[in-house]
């Protein structure tokens, strides 16, 4: 028998520490119960306070606690992933992410190292990716 999801919820309060094949795992933020901070591979992760993710260190040789060192995430005002850099300072991959009036994701631009690649995205039927930098190229891409 599986519990329903009001008994995982309250679990997940009073008791912040649970467990599953991959390890332990800690709810510890009271704000947002729903959301893992710790795990026991090294994972952690913070939250702003509507709830998004700020900050997320997948292994212990990155942290979200006291002074960050993981990748760094940033949104917009209607909570849309806007912004992606693999840590805070001096970051070597970057993403930023635009959206049309209706949510939908137009433009993306992602680099690594000295390669920026922008894709633009026309409608659900195609898109068109850019790459500057040492290996320059275009091309069309069709959904």
């Amino acid at each position: 028998m599986v519990p329903d999801k009001r008994y995982h919820y309250i679990v997940a309060i009073i008791r912040p520490v649970n467990h599953s094949p991959a390890g332990g795992y800690t709810y510890d933020d009271s704000k947002h119960p729903h959301a893992v901070t710790a795990a026991a591979n090294g994972y952690t992760a913070s939250y702003d306070l509507a709830g998004n993710m700020i900050c997320r260190a997948p292994t212990s040789a990155t942290t979200c606690t006291g002074t960050q060192t993981g990748q760094q995430l940033g949104y917009d005002p209607e909570g849309r992933l806007s912004t992606w850099q693999d840590k805070p300072n001096s970051p070597s991959s970057t993403a930023k992410y635009l959206y049309d009036g209706e949510g939908n994701r137009v433009v993306a631009q992602t680099t690594s190292g000295s390669n920026t690649t922008t894709t633009t995205y026309i409608g659900n039927s195609a898109e068109v990716q850019q790459t500057t930098g040492p290996s320059m190229q275009t091309r069309p891409v069709l959904a």
